[in-house]
């Protein structure tokens, strides 16, 4: 063997050993940054999704209650008119009365030998008072109808004030996830081009954390708990079903209320209803 083949070897082992070292490594990389990134825009697009079908609702009860007001300032009006309609009646019923009360004095004094004509005069002045009592009994009642329907729509203008409010804060609160999922999609951006061996380590919580799944996508899953109760970006739950390992929920956005995250280590497709929780210990 002459010292040209003794090279070629030798440079042929040293290729190898490097083609292999290069390939483990490939082969041993923990994390797929661009598989986590699609998820991380699907999520995005998916409360992005939510937040504008939050919009429409927000944008549809302003304008039930813009025509609410409208009906109640018309309802009201009309209700003004009809009391200042009732309480002329009334006034003129009181002159009536007034009358038939001194009509009755002056017939109390006439001689009883005024005869029948007399009597079916008194007849018919009481039949007049008797109407007269009946119209303003009536135009009470219409108007006792009148203040509780107008009671009953300020209650309904009350109940969709309060529900617009709960509308406008829950889409103030998507908005907000989507800010910070936003803020997520670029760190995946600058995490994507650094080296794929480093990662991070979840974050614990202080208290045992149970919850349930109200919303699938896929891998993509939303739960009933959030900051308030010590639920923080990054951190894992341990998804399941009766006595079934579903898989892990990594953590991705954090509301007040409602969180939402990916499935990890999926054993089971995950369902609404599926249970979560941050130990299994009791």
């Amino acid at each position: 063997m002459n010292i040209l083949t003794k090279i070629c070897v030798v440079f042929l082992v040293v290729t190898s050993l490097v083609a292999a070292v290069v390939f483990i490594n490939l082969a041993t990389v923990p994390q797929n940054w661009r598989d986590k990134y699609n998820r991380e825009e699907k999520a995005h697009s998916l409360l992005k999704a939510k937040s504008q079908g939050q919009d429409e609702i927000n944008s549809q009860l302003s304008s039930d209650l813009n025509n609410l007001r409208k009906s109640l300032a018309e309802q009201k009006t009309k209700a003004q008119a009809q009391q200042a309609m009732l309480i002329a009646d009334k006034g003129r019923l009181n002159l009536v009365i007034a009358d038939l009360n001194r009509k009755l004095a002056a017939s109390a004094t006439t001689p009883r030998d005024a005869g029948k004509a007399a009597t079916e005069y008194l007849y018919k002045q009481q039949q007049a008072l008797k109407a007269a009592w009946d119209a303003e009994s009536k135009a009470k009642l219409k108007m006792i109808e009148l203040e509780s329907q107008l009671l009953a729509e300020q209650a309904k203008n009350k109940r969709l004030e309060k529900a617009l409010r709960v509308t406008q804060e829950k889409a103030q609160s998507q908005k907000d996830m989507i800010t910070r999922l936003n803020d997520r999609l670029g760190e995946l951006e600058v995490l994507k081009e650094s080296k794929p061996g480093q990662t991070l380590s979840a974050p614990l919580p202080a208290i045992k954390l149970t919850g349930t799944i109200s919303d699938v996508d896929d891998n993509l899953a939303s739960v009933n708990i959030g900051s308030a109760q010590g639920l923080k970006a990054g951190m894992k739950l341990i998804v399941y079903r009766g006595d079934q390992f579903v898989g892990h929920l990594k953590i991705e956005t954090v509301g007040a209320s409602e969180s939402a995250g990916v499935i990890v280590n999926r054993r089971l497709a995950p369902q609404r209803g599926d249970k979560v929780t941050s130990s299994l210990a009791n």
